[in-house]
């Protein structure tokens, strides 16, 4: 897929970090926006701000966790736009502790979120691509953390290795249906998820409960894309921009600078994530 012109897209967790970027970067190609995240107040301003750069943007509150609201987003996004040709899988959580240390609690809730957030988006808009019969693409937001565990992030790690065993799956079984597949797995991003707790369901701990699982550590958990804790000053949100990929829809692309290694797996769509000191991100198409 080279051309994004009146493409639709839809990205869920679209209101910062990786989400809004990406989202920034297919408006800036010509692509129609269906924005959805948990936080209604950030979607608002996000859409805003989308719409004020002349890209047509309509946003959803949606919990990816509940099957029905993602049901609901594909409703509003082919009510609104008559077609869904790239749906990115995007929204996330995290809880940081001892795999041991986890709660019954963060485990539910890391997948909910992580992992049967991605399966809703399967569900519920890709066999509506396929009968749709145009070329699409689906991307997912795993981490490095879904290739290599880190310490401390054993339901991170656990449930984006699911996402990205979930992307792997779905390439095979789509291929023969135009669809294509992508799953992203950077280290250090500046994105939003330390804060993802405020949403956390009061079944599942509340908003009270820190990120920090289980034994609750004292620790803060900085900025991670994907891999784990990054530093611990904010920065912002990377600026990416896409541009046509002159190589072959087979290969796996990764380049995030120095040492720390990330990427996008089995990428016609989107092959090239590249960070610059966390600000910076170029996205190939």
């Amino acid at each position: 897929m080279q051309d994004l012109r009146d493409k639709v897209a839809v990205v869920t967790g679209g209101t910062s970090g990786i989400g809004f970027a990406v989202a920034q970067a297919l408006g800036r190609e010509g692509a129609r926006l269906m924005l959805a995240d948990i936080d209604a107040t950030q979607l608002d301003e996000a859409v805003r701000r989308l719409q004020a750069a002349g890209i047509e943007t309509e946003g959803l509150a949606t919990d990816v966790s509940k099957r029905d609201e993602v049901e609901r987003l594909a409703d509003r996004a082919w009510e609104r736009f008559g077609a869904v040709h790239i749906v990115m899988n995007n929204a996330g959580v995290a809880v940081f502790g001892a795999t041991q240390d986890m709660t019954h609690e963060d485990w539910m809730w890391s997948v909910n979120v992580n992992l049967w957030g991605p399966i809703h988006g399967v569900e519920s808009f890709v066999p509506r691509m396929i009968a749709h019969g145009a070329a699409g693409h689906v991307l997912f937001t795993s981490s490095f953390a879904g290739l290599v565990s880190n310490r401390d992030l054993g339901a991170y790690n656990v449930t984006k290795a699911a996402v990205v065993a979930l992307a792997e799956s779905l390439r095979k079984d789509v291929a023969k249906a135009g669809i294509g597949v992508s799953v992203l797995c950077p280290m250090r991003v500046a994105t939003n998820i330390a804060n993802c707790h405020l949403h956390r369901p009061q079944d599942l701990g509340g908003a009270g409960t820190s990120t920090h699982g289980g034994a609750r550590r004292h620790r803060r958990p900085g900025i991670i894309g994907g891999g784990g804790r990054g530093p611990r000053r904010r920065r912002h949100p990377p600026e990416p921009t896409l541009y046509p990929h002159a190589q072959g829809s087979g290969e796996v692309c990764a380049d995030a600078g120095g040492s720390h290694r990330g990427g996008f797996r089995h990428c016609p769509l989107t092959l090239r994530l590249r960070l610059e000191s966390g600000a910076r991100t170029n996205l190939r198409h």
